[in-house]
C-alpha cells in the first residue's frame, strides 16, 4: 500500500524486519482530515491507534497519523491515482 519508492527512509526489507517479532497488529483509524491539494496531488491525514502483540506476548501501543497521497494530474496511471501511504508519523505510547 506504500507508494513509490516504499516506506520513507527504509527499504522494503528493513520495513518488514521491523515486524519480525510481531504476532498480531490491530489498527483503529480515527476521523480523517479534509482532503488537501498541492501540485497535482491530493493528501489526507488519518489518525490511528495501533496495538501490537509481540512473540513473547508483550502488548505495545502506538499513536500517530498516516498521510495518504494520490495523483490527480492528466496522464497519471491508474496506480498513481489510487490512494497510497505517503508518510507515517507514529510514536509508541508509554
Amino acid at each position: 500500500m506504500w507508494g513509490e519508492p516504499g516506506p520513507p527512509n527504509q527499504t522494503p526489507e528493513t520495513f518488514a524486519a521491523g515486524f519480525a517479532h510481531t504476532r498480531t497488529v490491530s489498527v483503529t483509524p480515527g476521523q480523517p482530515s479534509r482532503i488537501e491539494g498541492a501540485a497535482g496531488s491530493r493528501y489526507i491525514d488519518i489518525p490511528v491507534t495501533i496495538t501490537a502483540t509481540t512473540d513473547d506476548g508483550k502488548t505495545q501501543r502506538f499513536e500517530g497519523t498516516y498521510t495518504l497521497r494520490r495523483s490527480v494530474v492528466d496522464g497519471a496511471s491508474d496506480a498513481q491515482r489510487r490512494w497510497r501511504f505517503y508518510k507515517a508519523t507514529i510514536h509508541e505510547r508509554t
